[in-house]
């Protein structure tokens, strides 16, 4: 079980601009689970003080793509293909915990949950995704391509 830095990233994770963004700290991973947490400002409420839901939903995709992407091969790169977010109760700002864990994972796709909570453990967000496993392009191979498409000068 890997334990978390001072900057957030755990070993076998990658930094995103979300993560970054979002003030993301990935707390403690293992094989096909992942526990982090983030604590929103004002500037990601609706317009009633709560956290704006698309945020929860950035956060829950962010935490559950790093949690495939933790058992995915370093050679595999993944996207999401579809994610359904379930709303149970509003979340006020604060530090806000969550979890991520692959529910089973194909050849080609990975099917994964996640839930936010507050501090005290209350369910606040749960969501189900699938992955898409795709093969990472080569470094060099974009302007490899873009190197044949050009005429010779």
């Amino acid at each position: 079980m890997a334990k978390g830095r001072d900057q957030g990233l755990l070993p076998g994770l990658v930094d995103t601009p979300t993560r970054r963004t979002l003030s993301i700290r990935y707390l403690r991973s293992g094989p096909g689970w992942l526990e982090a947490d983030f604590k929103p400002s004002a500037r990601f409420t609706n317009h009633v003080g709560n956290v704006q839901g698309g945020i929860l939903g950035a956060f829950l995709d962010n935490i559950m793509g790093q949690c495939c992407h933790a058992s995915a091969g370093p050679e595999q790169a993944l996207t999401t293909t579809e994610m359904s977010l379930y709303f149970l109760a509003p979340a006020a700002l604060g530090r806000l915990k969550g979890t991520a864990k692959v529910i089973k994972r194909g050849r080609r796709l990975f099917f994964v949950e996640g839930e936010v909570q507050d501090l005290e453990g209350n369910p606040l967000v749960r969501a189900v995704a699938t992955m898409l496993v795709m093969r990472r392009p080569r470094p060099g191979a974009e302007e490899s391509a873009q190197a044949q498409l050009s005429p010779a000068g």
